[in-house]
């Protein structure tokens, strides 16, 4: 399988379209075959709430909100990359993120703040990790906060108006 069930159960939540690929990378189907929806999502607080459970720390269900939301990527007007820029957030965006190896590391989405790439995960190649680069520092080495994958972030999405 080249998703994980993780990541297929939230494709489909979200309503993205999964294609039946065969002999393919996590990466490149997340980047080249999903059809994603073209509409804005942010972070749930309680989506992220029961992740944090599922994950076994269940002290989490009594925490406030605001302490929740500090366990999240910002997620505030988060969208995919439309499928006629597949892997590229613009022309030449290479030599704008000088600190990106374009070899490793893939366009995928945006938000309000960051740019969104994603990259091979060792412990588990059918679930990507999540790197960001904020919009006003593109110049800096790409983030990867500890643990963010793919199935998490899109685990805690919901679309804006929800």
């Amino acid at each position: 399988m080249t998703l994980s069930e993780a990541i297929t159960e939230s494709l489909e939540r979200i309503g993205a379209m999964i294609p039946e690929v065969e002999d393919s990378t996590a990466i490149r189907t997340l980047v080249h075959e999903v059809i994603w929806p073209n509409i804005a999502f942010q972070g749930s607080t309680e989506r992220m709430r029961k992740l944090l459970i599922d994950q076994g720390r269940s002290d989490a269900e009594n925490w406030p909100d605001d302490a929740v939301h500090a366990e999240m990527p910002s997620l505030y007007e988060f969208t995919f990359l439309p499928s006629d820029s597949r892997g590229s957030f613009w022309d030449g965006w290479e030599g704008d993120f000088r600190l990106v190896n374009p070899s490793a590391l893939f366009p995928f989405a945006s938000d309000e703040n960051y740019f969104y790439f994603i990259g091979d995960n060792p412990d588990d190649p059918t679930d990507p990790w999540v790197y960001s680069v904020d919009h006003e520092e593109i110049d800096q080495e790409p983030y990867h906060r500890q643990g963010l994958t793919v199935s998490r972030l899109l685990s805690v999405l919901e679309t804006v108006n929800s």
